[in-house]
């Protein structure tokens, strides 16, 4: 056993709250060997090996199992097998969940914590990283319409959205009411925001310029009018040598706004390690050293270049396993402190997917990260089982399932030189048009690719061949009839959906 802090000062990677740590010699065993070997050990002392087939059920007598019932993966042959003992050491291998969720971002972690906190067994099949990790810090729900951003009523705006669009399907009434749910559901998981669906507020991007959100996490920026700096002198203060963050540009942006600005960079000892190659100094691995002591000494020498400021401004650069770095950073500047976005990877980004996985997984969930899914059977107009590239020829079972791989992006849909296509089932697409129709040659008129997506019902289940999938709800940016980016809509969206699908499921 290892002190805690000797292990963090071995591995600056690993998570700063860990307890205890073992430091052993490196060994590995080769999983399919042993298990080969103890197939062959269990033949020669008389046991009889089945293979193929998956347990259905148990035979019970009274609270006792007396055998268990089987069905053959090649036939469908059922069987049933007797035993004074029963053992299960299947592990996940063969798993059967009462809702499996393909998506670890945002719109797939949403419906299966919600799913998990009804009570179902739930899984999470997901390649790992998300849009999330591209995050900006605050969630859209509609902020702009037709060329005009939308500030006062957003959800009454939202009402004269067309029809197709996953708003009115859903319907603006149960819109709001769905996503209400959202700000207890992330104070839950530990990420706290600030705004309402009453009206939008603004949010400050890298760039220096104002854009409407519905909501921000409460170490952001936040204002509720344009000129609620006026008058103010701020100290814009970064890292020194980081490159992913724009004092000049967010300076520019925030005198126009008639806010006075001073620029400082600050450098603490603990970061000198990073500067030995330019490309370490990056947001994530600089989090990574900020914290405890080095926080306080960062905080120290903020106080000191921004004496006699009103307010600072940082990159978002704290705090990726979880806010406290943020908290004791404010508490030891003599002003208040706000972030702002850098460029990717967004710390800020990683730690709400890391808190949502986290308490996911407290509820029970399964969380299955590091593979990805590969296809699907479907009989009789529902979902039966999915494939993963990790559990290859192993079946994966569920009553419901949610597809949640987002747009072109996230892959889950996919552009050859002649089709759009959706790689995992080959659900039907809103595409009824040529590759000359997928775009616009002004790149900055509305694209018709990005309101391309999966053909739906009005409960978000999509259709195969024109037949609807029965136990299957498709969310976030894998739908169609809306364009996220134009209309500042897909977190939104992605929420909205997300919960309407686990409400369908769990009902």
């Amino acid at each position: 056993m290892i002190d805690p802090r000797e292990a963090v000062r071995m591995e600056p990677g690993v998570n700063p709250d860990i307890i205890g740590a073992v430091k052993v010699p490196d060994g590995s065993v080769d999983p399919f060997r042993l298990t080969t070997a103890n197939i062959l050990a269990a033949r020669l002392n008389g046991a009889h090996v089945i293979t193929y087939h998956e347990v259905t059920g148990f035979v019970m007598n009274g609270n006792r199992i007396t055998g268990v019932h089987t069905r053959s993966n090649k036939n469908g042959e059922k069987s049933t097998y007797y035993g004074r003992v029963t053992i299960n050491a299947c592990g996940i291998s063969r798993l059967r969940v009462r809702a499996g969720e393909r998506g670890g971002g945002l719109s797939g972690l949403t419906a299966a914590i919600e799913s998990a906190k009804s009570g179902r067994k739930t899984a999470i099949v997901t390649t790992g990283q998300s849009a999330l990790h591209f995050w900006s810090g605050s969630f859209e729900f509609l902020c702009s319409m037709r060329g005009e951003e939308v500030i006062e009523r957003p959800v009454e705006r939202a009402e004269s959205l067309p029809d197709s669009h996953p708003y009115k399907k859903i319907g603006t009434h149960r819109t709001r009411r769905l996503l209400e749910r959202v700000q207890p559901l992330l104070r839950e998981a530990g990420i706290n925001t600030l705004g309402s669906l009453d009206r939008n507020h603004y949010r400050l991007t890298p760039f220096g310029f104002l854009k409407p959100a519905w909501l921000t996490l409460d170490e952001y920026l936040y204002l509720d009018h344009t000129d609620d700096m006026a008058g103010k002198k701020t100290a814009i203060v970064n890292i020194l040598s980081y490159l992913d963050f724009y004092p000049r540009y967010l300076s520019n942006g925030l005198r126009e706004l008639g806010v006075e600005c001073v620029l400082a960079d600050v450098d603490i000892p603990e970061l000198d390690v990073l500067r030995k190659s330019t490309t370490e100094m990056r947001s994530t691995n600089i989090s990574r050293f900020l914290r405890n002591d080095a926080v306080d000494k960062l905080a120290r020498e903020i106080d000191r270049v921004s004496r006699d400021c009103d307010a600072v401004i940082m990159p978002a650069v704290l705090g990726m396993f979880s806010d406290d770095p943020v908290r004791r950073l404010r508490q030891g500047v003599r002003r208040p402190i706000y972030f702002v976005a850098t460029t990717p990877a967004s710390v800020p980004g990683v730690r709400c997917q890391l808190s949502l996985r986290d308490y996911f997984i407290r509820l029970g969930g399964e969380f299955l990260p590091g593979d990805t899914v590969v296809s699907g059977t479907v009989r009789n107009h529902r979902l039966e089982s999915i494939r993963t590239r990790n559990f290859g020829d192993m079946p994966v079972y569920a009553d419901n399932f949610v597809i949640s791989t987002g747009s072109f992006f996230g892959h889950g849909l996919i552009a050859t030189i002649d089709r759009i296509y959706e790689p995992v089932l080959g659900l039907d697409l809103n595409v009824d048009c040529g590759r000359t129709g997928w775009y616009e040659k002004n790149v900055y008129d509305p694209q018709p690719y990005m309101a391309f997506g999966v053909v739906t019902d009005n409960r978000f289940r999509p259709s195969l061949k024109g037949e609807t999938v029965e136990n299957l709800f498709a969310t976030g940016a894998l739908l169609g009839g809306f364009n996220a980016l134009k209309e500042g809509s897909g977190a939104g969206i992605t929420l909205a959906t997300a919960l309407h699908a686990a409400s369908e499921i769990t009902r």
